[in-house]
């Protein structure tokens, strides 16, 4: 998959990030799925992010040594053969920090050039406001496949596309201070 890297923050869509001890990061994230029930569909959960963390001593290791300060945590959930919407996220943070849990091998993000309009939309159950991009012609920018830590810009259009027979599960970390530094 390409990979736009880049300083201009302005043309910056998303990077993967190599983050020490990743697979004890992704036994703590199994243990907090195993310990943790989700209902289905398509679900943006913003989670407790004091008792969240208590899942994630490595992952808080990292943030601390990194001065991340985490203001939200996303759930997220995109179910088995289904397309999210065009979309950028509300809210005042920029840059999301993704990781991806279950079954995002063969799932795909669209990052489209920003030439449309949005409308702001909310989600089915939890009612967390998103802005839905609205383009008659869009045009991708770059795709990726979450398969690592991943930083992208959610005020970019942009949406996953599961084509796959199971549901898509990450977790999204949005930060007090956007960390532009990671992608120097």
């Amino acid at each position: 998959m390409d990979q736009p890297i880049t300083m201009n923050f302005e043309t910056f869509y998303y990077r993967s990030l190599d983050i020490p001890n990743i697979k004890k990061i992704n036994q703590e994230f199994n243990q907090f799925l195993d310990e943790n029930k989700f209902f289905g569909g398509f679900v943006v959960v913003g989670l407790d992010v004091t008792g969240t963390m208590k899942y994630f001593p490595t992952l808080e290791h990292w943030f601390t040594l990194h001065n991340l300060k985490v203001l939200f945590i996303a759930y997220i959930l995109v179910p088995a053969n289904s397309v999210q919407a065009p979309h950028k996220d509300s809210g005042g943070p920029c840059l999301a920090l993704n990781f991806p849990l279950r079954h995002c091998e063969g799932t795909y993000t669209n990052m489209f050039v920003d030439k449309g309009v949005t409308t702001t939309t909310y989600t089915k159950g939890t009612h967390l406001s998103y802005l839905k991009y609205v383009d008659l012609d869009p045009i991708i920018n770059c795709t990726y496949e979450l398969l690592s830590p991943t930083l992208i810009h959610i005020k970019k259009p942009h949406q996953v596309c599961n084509n796959t027979s199971n549901d898509r599960i990450s977790l999204s970390f949005r930060f007090k201070e956007d960390p532009w530094f990671l992608i120097s």
